[in-house]
């Protein structure tokens, strides 16, 4: 898994790490814990799913994506299954990306995923633009930690194909988190946290060009009622545009 990351890494940023960066990264702050825990899961491949089953008596079974007809792997559960979920949610996750930096590293590998806490964003006279490495770092794990999410409830909550969720309710969902994350973020700029508060230029930096209305907005829009990523509701596949309600 480590080569796969360090060829990823290499392809997109045109660097390659050695091994200990990449474990040092699955420990970044940016992350939410249960992207932590996924991400140490899956350097050590020790997640229960895919060939893990298929040497087990009687649950060769579980190691295959029904809907696909191939091996469930962590690549193909992120990447490539046909049931819905995991483009749209990298579609939005772009499109949001883009408000604030003309470079997309196209995310087709694993690799992709378990090296973007290295991932290190510049402007056009090459100077590091901190705030849009973090936004990368919190996108990409927020969204495929919740396509991960979206798969386990389909094998371990829902009964039948009807109970999955619709293209509009994935994407609102993915909407609610990446607000959630912004919300998160700015009330950990609370000194009631301390020396574990973050920064306000920090998160400042990093979701600017990226939120509703921001020219109304004040410089500093982080105790701001109702801020929210400029990110609305649309149709997905046929299906009905829904409010843009806040998570």
């Amino acid at each position: 898994m480590l080569d796969v990351a360090r060829y990823e890494i290499l392809r997109a940023f045109q660097k390659v790490p050695p091994d200990s960066a990449i474990w040092n990264s699955s420990r970044n702050k940016d992350f939410s814990k249960s992207f932590r825990t996924f991400l140490w899961k899956t350097l050590h491949q020790t997640q229960k799913i895919g060939t893990y089953w298929l040497n087990i008596t009687n649950f060769e079974h579980r190691g295959i994506c029904h809907k696909c007809d191939t091996i469930e792997d962590i690549e193909h559960i992120i990447f490539g299954c046909d049931i819905p979920g995991h483009e749209i949610i990298w579609d939005a996750t772009k499109n949001l990306w883009a408000k604030k930096h003309n470079y997309w590293p196209e995310i087709r590998c694993i690799g992709s995923v378990t090296g973007c806490g290295l991932a290190e964003f510049k402007n056009d006279q090459g100077k590091p633009k901190p705030g849009a490495s973090r936004l990368y770092r919190i996108l990409v794990s927020e969204a495929t930690h919740l396509i991960w999410k979206l798969r386990n409830e389909r094998i371990f909550k829902h009964t039948s194909e009807e109970q999955w969720p619709s293209a509009p309710e994935i994407h609102n969902r993915w909407l609610a988190t990446i607000n959630g994350r912004l919300t998160l973020d700015r009330s950990s700029t609370n000194s009631k946290y301390g020396r574990k508060a973050i920064k306000p230029d920090i998160v400042l930096s990093t979701w600017s060009d990226t939120l509703k209305n921001e020219t109304d907005l004040p410089a500093n829009w982080i105790k701001w009622p109702g801020v929210l990523v400029d990110i609305t509701p649309f149709e997905h596949q046929g299906g009905p545009i829904v409010p843009d309600d806040p998570p």
